[in-house]
């Protein structure tokens, strides 16, 4: 069982109500924190914080890397998962803001995903198979003060969301509630200057109305249907199809790792897509799997209980299977009963294909939905199947297809994008190395350095990189003390011999 630790860090005067699943608000993250003792995954931790409505965190700027650390430190240990998606280009966190900080320590390790190390406050890559705790990001809860004002539970000079009051308030024929009489909307969009982030949370710096904000700039926290025009509901409510959260989970016997006999496990999750417009569904929302249903083999049991082994007439073969028969669902009844706004229920979007190039933007990926509807009778408006461009990254010669334009990511990476590149001064961060010095003396060695320009999608003049010299103890006899352009020196603190140019 996922175990929850309710973070109570730097807390607000802000009620407990401020956020979902009992979570504590942070000003200074502007987010709810939920910390995880169990130890997962990094895909595991990111669907787990997903199913709450969240993500692992992002880190923007030093004070967000600081108080993130002191925070991990206190509750899940010296280091855990952060949400930088692993093998993605540009570099993106999971909640899809910009990859504009960084704060990594050099590693040997061949590995994608990210973690930050508590007491050292830096990030290192780790292998993304790997189980460490974590920490969720949880969007907050819009707030209701004692005068029946809507606010946000973003700080002050990033406050983003505004009320519109309505002067009808609508009331339902089908269950007798009345709708909300205000909705919130975006506001104060224009970007926060560095090194602030320059955009709230889950806000994109992009060009809107032909103008550099933070968006997308529609209405949020609109209800998808008018409740006041549902007047029956399907039986059962209208679920959604079952999605896996966990990856295929084998069952260890007496040290044997087993895929077979069904008793690997798979988490699975659907939602009610009909309660939206005030359609309850029956039924549980959660489910584990049996899988792989192949026999096991010697000296490991052939199945696990409660499956045996028994025939099967189709595969004309011995699989594991339950002894009666699995009781069949009752067949979806059509009823006109459909949601009131006529379009449908669709269930989410399968993920994207893989890519068929690898650079330059030629590729494409598709990815599909079914109407969860259908079988009720009730069609789905809209398309089953969205086509993209991919594979952003800069090919070799010409760097980008016809049609798509050159941009420069914050680490001098050459990648291919739809719209001409926004163009805004940067600032250089520091250098830090990327390779090892290749000697120890007389400063003899060379090392490369790399620094970023910020925040991403930026401009600065200058380098990306550079090789500076390195090892400036000097050499002992018979080689020569320093190397071509440096001279004998001493430090004057430790007085210790050192090259200097």
């Amino acid at each position: 069982m996922l175990q929850l630790v309710l973070l109570a860090f730097l807390v607000t005067t802000l009620s407990a109500e401020t956020c979902n699943f009992n979570a504590i608000y942070n000003p200074s993250l502007e987010f709810c924190v939920f910390a995880s003792q169990q130890e997962d995954t990094w895909e595991q931790a990111e669907t787990r914080c997903k199913v709450m409505g969240g993500h692992l965190f992002s880190i923007h700027n030093s004070f967000q890397n600081e108080l993130f650390a002191q925070i991990q430190k206190s509750f899940v240990g010296s280091q855990g998962w952060l949400g930088l998606l692993p093998d993605t280009f540009p570099s993106t966190w999971a909640d899809g803001s910009p990859f504009d900080y960084q704060n990594v320590q050099h590693s040997t390790e061949s590995a994608d995903c990210l973690t930050m190390q508590s007491s050292e406050k830096s990030w290192r890559y780790k292998k993304c198979t790997a189980e460490l705790p974590y920490l969720c990001a949880l969007p907050p809860a819009t707030l209701t003060s004692t005068t029946g004002q809507t606010r946000s539970t973003s700080s002050p000079t990033t406050t983003f969301l505004t009320t519109v009051t309505s002067s009808v308030k609508m009331c339902c024929p089908l269950n007798g509630t009345c709708g909300p009489s205000t909705r919130v909307e975006l506001c104060n969009v224009n970007v926060c200057p560095f090194p602030r982030q320059p955009c709230g949370p889950g806000r994109i710096l992009d060009e809107y109305n032909n103008e550099t904000a933070c968006g997308p700039t529609f209405e949020i926290n609109t209800p998808q249907f008018n409740d006041c025009l549902t007047t029956c509901c399907p039986d059962g409510g209208i679920w959604s199809a079952w999605v896996n959260v966990s990856p295929l989970q084998p069952f260890n016997f007496n040290n044997h790792t087993l895929f077979c006999g069904m008793c690997a496990t798979q988490e699975q999750t659907r939602k009610c897509l009909s309660a939206v417009y005030g359609c309850p569904c029956d039924g549980p929302t959660t489910q584990t799997m049996h899988l792989t249903d192949e026999l096991c083999q010697f000296p490991v049991p052939t199945c696990c209980s409660p499956y045996i082994k028994k025939l099967n007439i189709t595969q004309r073969k011995y699989t594991c299977q339950l002894e009666d028969a699995p009781v069949e669902l009752a067949p979806i009844v059509e009823r006109i009963c459909c949601p009131p706004d006529g379009n449908g229920l669709w269930n989410d979007w399968s993920d994207w294909s893989i890519c068929s190039a690898t650079c330059g933007l030629c590729g494409t990926q598709i990815r599909t939905r079914t109407c969860a509807s259908q079988p009720y009778g009730c069609p789905c408006t809209g398309n089953s199947m969205e086509v993209r461009r991919c594979g952003a990254l800069g090919c070799t010669g010409k760097p980008c297809c016809d049609g798509t334009y050159e941009g420069v990511a914050y680490d001098g990476t050459i990648f291919c994008q739809l719209e001409p590149p926004i163009t805004f001064p940067g600032t250089w961060q520091p250098w830090f190395a990327t390779s090892f010095c290749n000697d120890t003396c007389g400063m003899c060695g060379t090392m490369t350095q790399a620094r970023y320009c910020m925040p991403t999608g930026s401009q600065c003049n200058g380098n990306f990189t550079q090789q500076i010299a390195c090892g400036d103890g000097w050499c002992s006899s018979p080689k020569p003390p320093c190397c071509p352009g440096f001279m004998k020196s001493q430090n004057p603190i430790t007085n210790a011999g050192i090259c200097v140019p």
